[in-house]
């Protein structure tokens, strides 16, 4: 990505800024000028309707004063961000009721309308406080915490703050009742009602048409935002709430759409999701880094940052197959920011007691529309006549899944419509169902599909209930069959065939909850628990082997077992040859994975791979920032482990544990901090790291056992003395200090030989001799680090080993008072980082951490760049260290 300062940009602001001064350009004039009003709402990320000729004017104003304030107006070409994203500031200027630039009551008011939105997106608490006093708010504590924000927002009243009187008196004046102002037009386009229609899916018109009357009016009117749809499993809530998310994406191009399963109904599978699950998904929609999120452990709080994303983005939110109004709430938007859709069986009361919400109850389909719905879904050539598909459809008692299995029966030549009409009425016959028992009548369809099968098959099918139904794919079903990946890819196909399996892409699909819930009733007990230790052992050696193939010859993977696995080819298909591949297959495996491993871990008695799984799936989870995930499956597998004799896996789970506490201690140390830690952050640091050390001790002494991995004790040596490290860092004392050096001392002979390893364990002691004050040996082992890691001028063996040392490099320069020098070495730092591609949170962090070198040593525009590059990284990531470095930009700008 090219971060360097975008000369269009600048160009653009000169532009902006001649056109204020130079032509004195009026409200009617702008507003005659829509090219200009465009481009203002381009940068600023809110619609055109928004940006009238006053709001145009004014922020042109504010662009000239930021370039007034500059030394020489050409320096603008440089400025990274232009003006127009600083809308803290603009927001604040706008709002000031003392201002000259906002001389009237009601522009002040539409102005204050046109730039909320801006604000809204930035969801600081500056932010928030200056929304609120635009929108009015309650007494008491409301109106308090928005006057103590507005005293202590440095980005807003740092140069002219009034006492609280006058504060007081500024609020009064936002406050004062308005005028109501006009009714907007609707900024969500309605297409027509069949665009985008999937393949064999019927829109019904009466639904889609009671949706669209929503949407147009949460955005004219700011009424509902939340439309429940409700209704028996089988009945088309899930498609028809794609199908109309899709379809108001298409007309609005800045729309996007996203779905979150909440499980509520996923038969067999572990509880209904919460916030945090939630939020891990649909920070995965975003492409918000997980790191942002992995700090998160509280429903609560993910709660509200779900919200906050939400409230961010926009998106049209699908919250599919809920369980319950309580576990749905707090994912609700509690404004008019996100309109969102909810699907499950019951009609979720309740919540319109506390949400704007509107319920759409779903009936079956009449016998017209099922025809309609068969013919769709079935070749002409098959209909044999109207009537006989008229003779076929209720039996499906105007369930579109129901109605999709005959189809299917029919389409591949299972049988003729009327074959399959006759032989649903003797089979209803015989188990006594009536015509109007859906329940009844749905199994009797399923049942037909499923005795297409040969007996292979039937048990694969049925065994595939032991998994969770979405996003199964042929190697799933080849573990289960006890078959090949080919042989799974053709009874995937045969699934289709019969109507018990919804295809997604390739030999990938989803199995509707309605037909896992049938296929669970044909498993036995003993079945089930034979398809789960099939999986189990399975997805214990292909996550051993992705994890070699990113990460070859690692201590902590089972070298042994994948020697002598026999399902390695099947692997090597399942997961390619590419490593770069590794992280995205997880992502999308993850979550069948971490509810197989916790749900077989809680059986009586747990299957011997289910320690081992939820052990060896903590390289993904770390390097992915599941956190949550992590912490979950290693709680089962040390519950389950000890029910079991296997003294290496309890200690590999332990030592997991442990470096939980660990990964979250380097986090907070590494984090940006507008503050220092604070001491009551340092004593929960302190714990975490005394506890951390006791349960890798404790590790050690399981995985000294003759069946542990036979490498993971020079591991667990390395990562106690990190610990102490870290433990240091928060309280360096000079006996805590010396322990950790004890501790490396210790380590390191059982590395000899290893290059790796030791250039790593060079860059950790150096950070100890620093603490010591020992700058000589420091720069030895910094030395001997860089040696390893950076053989030639921009070649890298280990890009993170090679930043990492870079950064002890420069932080010696700086306490030798060479402080440009260490600007130089951190430079090289972010190039290595860079180099990688996938270090963009260290490239950023040490971008803004050359930021705030002195000016002495940086020059303030080269320094502002820095900053400017490191916000970008982080706001492309979506992680919350942007406000910091946004914070730092201000404060550098005004010095």
């Amino acid at each position: 990505m090219n971060r360097d300062p975008d000369p269009t940009r600048g160009q653009a602001l000169l532009e902006l800024r001649e056109l204020a001064l130079g032509s004195g350009a009026s409200v009617k004039e702008l507003d005659a000028r829509p090219e200009i009003r465009q481009h203002l709402a381009n940068k600023l990320k809110i619609k055109f309707e928004d940006i009238d000729g006053r709001a145009a004017r004014v922020i042109l104003v504010w662009v000239v004063e930021r370039a007034k304030n500059r030394e020489e107006p050409d320096e603008v070409k440089r400025y990274k961000q232009p003006c127009w994203w600083d809308a803290p500031l603009i927001l604040g200027a706008l709002l000031d009721p003392f201002s000259d630039a906002v001389p009237s009551h009601d522009e002040r008011r539409r102005i204050a309308n046109a730039t909320v939105p801006i604000h809204r997106r930035w969801k600081d608490a500056t932010s928030t406080a200056l929304v609120r006093c635009v929108e009015g708010g309650n007494d008491g504590e409301d109106k308090d915490f928005t006057l103590q924000f507005l005293i202590h927002a440095d980005n807003v009243l740092t140069d002219r703050r009034q006492p609280i009187d006058e504060l007081r008196e500024r609020l009064r004046i936002l406050r004062e009742p308005l005028p109501p102002e006009p009714r907007q037009p609707p900024i969500i386009a309605i297409p027509p009602l069949k665009t985008v229609v999937p393949k064999g899916y019927l829109p019904r018109p009466a639904y889609i048409d009671q949706l669209d009357q929503a949407i147009t009016a949460a955005t004219e009117e700011g009424s509902a935002h939340t439309v429940i749809i409700w209704g028996p499993g089988g009945y088309g809530k899930t498609e028809l709430a794609r199908y109309w998310a899709k379809r108001i994406a298409s007309a609005n191009r800045e729309l996007n759409w996203y779905q979150i399963n909440l499980r509520g109904f996923d038969a067999g599978g572990k509880d209904p999701i919460g916030p945090i699950e939630a939020l891990t998904q649909l920070a995965a929609h975003l492409g918000v880094a997980a790191s942002s999120i992995a700090h998160i452990e509280d429903d609560g709080i993910a709660a509200i940052e779900f919200r906050r994303l939400c409230d961010s983005y926009r998106p049209l939110l699908i919250l599919d197959n809920a369980a319950t109004a309580k576990q749905v709430a707090p994912l609700l938007p509690d404004g008019q920011s996100y309109f969102t859709v909810v699907t499950g069986r019951p009609p979720l009361r309740g919540l319109e007691a506390t949400h704007s919400v509107e319920s759409i109850g779903l009936k079956p389909m009449k016998l017209p529309e099922a025809v309609e719905m068969l013919k769709l879904n079935i070749p002409a050539n098959r209909w044999e006549s109207d009537e006989a598909l008229e003779r076929l459809a209720p039996f499906a008692c105007g369930l579109p899944r129901a109605l999709k299995s005959l189809a299917s029966l029919v389409k591949y030549e299972y049988e003729t419509p009327t074959q399959l009409a006759r032989k649903l009425r003797d089979r209803r016959a015989l188990d006594k169902v009536s015509e109007g028992d859906e329940d009844g009548n749905i199994r009797i369809i399923f049942s037909t599909s499923y005795e297409h099968l040969n007996d292979k098959q039937q048990r694969a099918y049925r065994l595939l209930s032991s998994r969770l139904g979405q996003g199964i794919d042929a190697y799933t079903v080849s573990l289960v069959a006890g078959v090949s990946i080919r042989a799974a890819e053709r009874m995937v196909v045969d699934f289709e065939h019969v109507g018990l399996i919804d295809r997604t892409s390739g030999y990938r699909f989803d199995i509707h909850d309605l037909l896992r819930e049938f296929s669970r009733e044909q498993c036995s007990e003993d079945e089930r628990r034979e398809a789960i230790s099939r999986m189990l052992a399975g997805y214990y050696g292909s996550t051993n082997y992705a994890f070699n193939m990113v990460n070859g010859g690692n201590p902590m993977i089972d070298h042994a077992y994948l020697l002598g696995w026999t399902g390695g080819s099947d692997a090597a298909d399942w997961l390619g040859d590419d490593p770069g591949a590794i992280g995205p297959w997880f992502a999308t495996e993850r979550a069948a994975l971490v509810d197989l491993t916790i749900r077989a871990c809680a059986a009586e008695p747990p299957d011997e791979y289910a320690p081992k799984l939820a052990a060896s799936l903590f390289y993904q989870l770390d390097t992915g920032n599941y956190l949550s995930d992590w912490e979950a499956v290693t709680t089962a597998g040390l519950a389950a482990v000890k029910k079991i004799n296997d003294p290496g896996t309890h200690g590999f789970l332990l030592r997991n544990s442990a470096r939980i506490r660990l990964v979250r201690v380097r986090d907070a140390l590494d984090m940006l901090r507008i503050s220092a830690i604070s001491d009551k952050e340092k004593e929960a640091l302190q714990e975490s790291c005394l506890t951390g050390i006791e349960q890798f001790r404790a590790s050690i002494k399981l995985l000294r056992d003759e069946r542990a991995l036979p490498g993971a004790f020079p591991t667990v040596m390395r990562e106690i003395a990190d610990v102490r490290l870290q433990l240091a860092q928060v309280h360096s004392e000079t006996d805590v200090i010396a322990a950790a050096h004890t501790a490396y001392i210790e380590a390191e002979p059982l590395f000899e030989g290893k290059d790796n390893p030791i250039a790593s364990l060079s860059v950790s002691f150096a950070d100890v001799y620093i603490l010591m004050d020992d700058d000589d040996k420091a720069r030895e082992r910094i030395d001997r680090a860089l040696d390893w890691a950076i053989p030639a001028p921009g070649t890298y063996r280990h890009a993170n080993i090679a930043g990492h040392g870079l950064i002890r490099r420069a932080k010696l320069l700086q306490r030798q008072g060479n402080v440009a020098g260490a600007a130089s070495v951190l430079g090289d730092a972010v190039q290595a980082f860079r180099s990688r591609g996938d270090l963009w949170q260290a490239e950023a962090r040490t971008l803004a951490r050359m930021g705030q070198l002195p000016s002495s040593a940086l020059d303030r525009q080269i320094a502002l760049s820095c900053l400017h590059q490191a916000e970008e990284i982080f706001r492309d990531h979506k992680s919350v260290e942007a406000e910091i470095v946004r914070k730092w930009i201000v404060r550098r700008e005004r010095a």
